[in-house]
């Protein structure tokens, strides 16, 4: 009777110290949902100077993305992305669009920490608006393919939540009705180093 009585009370203890320990291990599904902020710089013909020695300055960058984990390392991302840069006196340049691709995590058992690398292809517009002389302007391309590749690395704030710093490089060649316009903006290209805040749903 006494060892019933204590193989009962075992299994009873045994369960009490299982139901927290399960109650702590978060409930992640492959979905994840990114909000991210910070620079771009321009580069290239993009960043080029004029004959008046002016230039795309470097502006800011905004935007959102969801990744779908459909491996433990390997996920499909898809999201919109703004960056706005200004150009000489009082003229704004837009570059937005959609981007999407494949983002693949580096493994590191010993690293409390979550680097990765991305490649994928951009959708985007380019928007120049800006007056001279009284004469206002408002340009925009047709949505043009691209591409972007960058890394990152993800930074455990909780069982859910990562801090996210990363760097894109970003190049596509806008299409405009103008060709005259055209051939002053022949390609986009630029990086953008920026911060976000991830959420495993």
């Amino acid at each position: 009777m006494k060892k019933i009585t204590a193989g009962i009370l075992s299994l009873v203890a045994a369960a009490a110290f299982a139901a927290p320990a399960h109650a702590q291990l978060p409930n992640v599904t492959p979905f994840s949902f990114e909000v991210r902020g910070g620079l771009a710089f321009p580069t290239g013909d993009f960043a080029e100077e004029d004959e008046d020695g002016e230039g795309v300055d470097s502006g800011i960058t905004y935007g959102a993305n969801a990744t779908f984990h459909f491996m433990p390392m390997l996920g499909i991302y898809a999201g919109y992305t703004r960056s706005d840069f200004g150009a000489g006196e009082g003229y704004d340049i837009t570059d937005q669009g959609f981007n999407g691709g494949l983002r693949l995590a580096i493994p590191t058992p010993l690293i409390p920490i979550d680097p990765y690398i991305k490649a994928g292809a951009v959708y985007n517009t380019l928007e120049l608006s800006g007056s001279e002389g009284g004469i206002s302007l408002s340009l925009e391309s047709d949505r043009s393919l691209g591409f972007e590749v960058g890394a990152g690395v993800g930074i455990g704030l909780g069982p859910k939540l990562s801090f996210t710093p990363q760097v894109t490089y970003t190049k596509y060649s806008p299409k405009f009705d103008d060709s005259l316009v055209e051939d002053l903006v022949a390609d986009v290209s630029h990086i953008r180093v920026d911060v976000g805040l991830r959420i495993r749903l």
